[in-house]
Formats: structure tokens, C-alpha cells, sequence
């Protein structure tokens, strides 16, 4: 057994950051992630078990600067613990007022589609929090869908999902209420200033679009969701704060109603609403 304050402690210093707040925030992650060591069992100096030798790989990974969500292989997103890998998108805080805002436009009936689902946090978080809902999640990775698959299958949520190329394939799914969709916008030009360990460790296949096509995925969007989407369905996307006018204009040119965007806690415009009428 060991004392959970000298744990943190020899931990927080190993960990190779010159932000102290930001790598006192790792050790708490992993330590909870990893064991269930909560800052309040810290705070108390409880006694804890660990692992001394997974901790010697974590922290080697960690000051690589892998993210500690792939070194512990568990996201929080909406109150849920998820498994994630670098088949996966680590999910994000802000991409929660996502799963708000389509619960906030939808009935609780509704049948949803989420396109990239990834670690599936979308649409098991929106099929866990509306239970009459028929939820449907498509990524083009097999890899993607299985991670989604067990994350649905730990927490007990009902997803149908389907392996496509959402930009290629011919999709047989229609009557839709909403499609939800946090898909890759950032462009290539916006590497130099991202965090190197996001482009290091997370799939670029998720991340990504050409310089020459940033919109490509808004465009299928708006095409497919007028086969996808019932009358007055709805489409909700994350898009790329520095590229809002130009999506907006898209799903009008398009030919849906009622286009919005919807700025985060930030107030940056992070979410584009839209509406098939036919």
C-alpha cells in the first residue's frame, strides 16, 4: 500500500511540464482513470494499491506527450466513462453542448443519426439520455466502430451502427428527425498551430480536410440530409469557428431553413443548425 499524497506527489514530479496546473491535472486524471484514486482520497492521504510498473510506462508516455486519455484509455464525456485509442477522436468538453442542443431540438422519439461517431460518444451519450429514441452511428473505421461498439455494450446504451463512407456510399436511411455530426473541418493550413500532441497521437482521418475543400463534409451533409431527413428534420454540426459564414451560407444556398449558429461557452461559432422543409 502506499500513501496517496506521496504517490501524487512523486508523480507530479516525473512528469516533464513547465504548466504546474496542467500537470497536476494529469496525475489526478490518471490516478483516477487508472485506479479510482479521487483528488478527495489525495486530499485525505488515503492509502491506495497501484500498479508501479504501469506507472513507469504512463509517465515515459506522458512526457512523450501522448495524451493521458490514450495512456489510461478512458474519456469522460457527458457524465460517461469511455474507452478511447488512437482509433479514436479523444472526445471533447466542448463538443457536449452538441448532444444539449440535439436534445433540445428533437422530441425524445426521435430517430437520430450520428455521422463520424467514433468512440460512439455522441450517439451513446444522446441514446442513453433519450431512451425512446432510435439511435443510428456510421464512421467509415472498423477500427472507430468497435471502440463504439464496446463503449455502447460497458454502458448498456441501444445503438444500431453501420460502417460506411459517408462521402461515397449510397446510404439506404431515410425518415430521419436529425442528423448530428462532429466531423473532421480542421484545415491542413491550421497544423502549425495545434498542440503537438494532438497531431502526433490523434487519427488526422478525424481531424482533417484539404486546404482546396475545407467543406466537404458540410456539403454531403446538406445533400444526403435531404434523402436522410423527414420533413422539418434537422441537421446539427460542430464546424470550425474560423469558417461559420461560409458553412451557413452553404446549407442556404442548399436550400435548408431556419440556418443558425450556435456559439459555445467561448462564444465562438461552434455549432450550425439547419432545417429540411423540401
Amino acid at each position: 500500500m502506499t500513501k496517496s499524497k506521496l504517490l501524487f506527489h512523486e508523480l507530479l514530479n516525473r512528469i516533464v511540464l513547465s504548466d504546474r496546473p496542467e500537470a497536476e491535472a494529469i496525475v489526478y486524471y490518471l490516478l483516477e482513470a487508472r485506479f479510482g484514486i479521487t483528488r478527495q482520497d489525495v486530499w485525505n492521504d488515503s492509502e491506495v494499491e497501484v500498479d508501479h510498473g504501469w506507472i513507469e510506462s504512463a509517465i515515459q508516455r506522458i512526457n512523450e506527450q501522448e495524451p493521458v486519455q490514450y495512456v489510461t484509455g478512458v474519456a469522460w464525456f457527458c457524465g460517461h466513462r469511455f474507452q478511447v485509442n488512437a482509433s479514436v477522436l479523444i472526445p471533447r468538453p466542448e463538443t457536449e453542448q452538441l448532444v444539449e442542443e440535439v436534445k433540445r431540438h428533437v422530441p425524445p422519439n426521435a430517430k437520430v443519426l450520428d455521422v463520424g461517431t467514433g468512440s460512439g460518444c455522441i450517439a451513446i451519450s444522446l441514446a442513453l439520455a433519450m431512451p425512446d429514441a432510435q439511435v443510428f452511428a456510421l464512421d467509415v473505421s472498423a477500427d472507430a466502430l468497435k471502440v463504439a461498439q464496446q463503449n455502447a455494450a460497458e454502458l448498456n446504451a441501444i445503438v444500431t451502427w453501420l460502417q460506411a463512407d459517408f462521402l461515397r456510399d449510397v446510404l439506404p436511411l431515410k425518415n430521419f428527425d436529425c442528423i448530428v455530426s462532429n466531423p473532421p473541418y480542421i484545415r491542413e493550413l491550421e497544423k502549425s498551430s495545434m498542440e503537438p500532441n494532438v497531431l502526433r497521437f490523434e487519427p488526422h482521418l478525424a481531424l482533417f480536410v484539404s486546404d482546396s475543400n475545407p467543406l466537404i463534409f458540410y456539403q454531403a451533409l446538406a445533400e444526403k440530409g435531404k434523402v436522410i431527413l423527414k420533413m422539418e428534420g434537422k441537421i446539427l454540426a460542430e464546424i470550425n469557428a474560423q469558417l461559420s459564414s461560409e458553412v451557413k451560407l452553404l446549407f442556404e444556398k442548399e436550400g435548408y431553413q431556419s440556418v443558425q449558429l450556435i456559439k459555445d461557452m467561448e462564444g465562438k461559432n461552434r455549432f450550425v443548425s439547419a432545417t429540411w422543409l423540401g
